[in-house]
């Protein structure tokens, strides 16, 4: 695992370790272990890799992770440790949610990360330094323009629908989808709103208002 850049980090830079991605890719199966090997890159170029057995039994549900990390002053070091898994009930009242256990603070989380040089991932909050979401390191202005680009990065990975009902009803994906889209044009009415703003409040200060009109 190659080494991580300084100053301020966004969560979409960190590496992570998302419950979401694990059992989507198959790397979670209920009452089963499995054993796989986790791969970064940026922009297509490899940036680093790990091993990944996790346990889903009755009695032990747990992430073991083993990776080399390289630090500021280009030690390696190896990791081997285990995240500890624990089911809750869903506040839906339908099954139960899947959860790590933060090895630094206790926290439950569906995310956990690898920035500013730490030797194990944790979650967001056990972080001295803060890690970022990019919407709060943007500008107020920018604000709606940086969360129209992530619903249109979200969409795109989403997908197209195959298959939008079944037995008569919508699919959950069909209606994620959904209030994707409805996300991303509400972002898009914002960030178009803004702009006019920025726009008359240059031409108020240039005098060329009554040009707009």
């Amino acid at each position: 695992m190659g080494r991580y850049r300084t100053g301020a980090i966004y969560t979409s830079e960190a590496r992570r370790l998302d419950l979401s991605f694990l059992l989507k890719e198959g790397f979670i199966k209920k009452n089963a272990k499995i054993q796989g090997v986790i791969n970064w890159s940026i922009r297509d170029e490899p940036t680093g890799s790990m091993t990944i057995l996790t346990n889903h039994a009755p009695d032990e549900k747990y992430i073991r992770l083993s990776y080399t990390a390289t630090d500021y002053n280009k030690v390696q070091t190896s990791f081997d440790y285990k995240i500890d898994l624990v089911e809750v009930d869903s506040n839906l009242g339908k099954g139960k949610v899947l959860y790590m256990i933060c090895p630094e603070s206790g926290r439950r989380s569906r995310i956990l990360y690898l920035a500013y040089g730490a030797n194990k991932f944790k979650c967001r909050e056990a972080y001295q330094n803060r890690l970022y979401f990019s919407t709060q390191k943007s500008s107020k202005l920018d604000f709606w323009n940086t969360k129209y680009f992530e619903m249109v990065s979200k969409l795109e990975k989403f997908g197209s629908l195959r298959t939008t009902t079944h037995k008569g009803k919508p699919t959950k994906r069909a209606l994620r989808y959904d209030r994707l889209m409805i996300e991303k044009d509400n972002c898009d009415i914002q960030r178009w709103e803004g702009f006019e703003e920025r726009l008359i409040g240059r031409a108020v200060k240039r005098g060329q208002y009554n040009d707009l009109l």
